[in-house]
């Protein structure tokens, strides 16, 4: 693959596992639990993209994002798993 999507995939799967802990108990719902837990890890990645995209010397990539959504997913797989959520 490319160089970092392994790093993506692993920071992205920590923000969308830890994002249902942090939001757990606060939203009943839990389909409304794990949507809002991936939308926080999918916004985390936008706003890190975006930022990027301002720096001159960085660039934002669509591929990234994709990988942060899919390590998000896996996240919240695995904090079903984990928690029961």
């Amino acid at each position: 693959g490319r160089a970092g999507d392994a790093e993506h995939l692993g920071a992205y799967f920590l923000y969308g596992f830890l994002a249902v802990k942090v939001l757990d108990g606060k939203i009943k719902d839990k389909k409304m639990l794990l949507f809002a837990a991936f939308l926080v890890a999918v916004g985390v990645g936008g706003l890190n993209e975006l930022i990027q995209s301002l720096i001159p010397y960085r660039t934002a990539d669509w591929m990234d994002m994709g990988i942060n959504g899919v390590g998000a997913a896996i996240g919240l797989a695995a904090s079903r798993v984990e928690w029961g959520v």
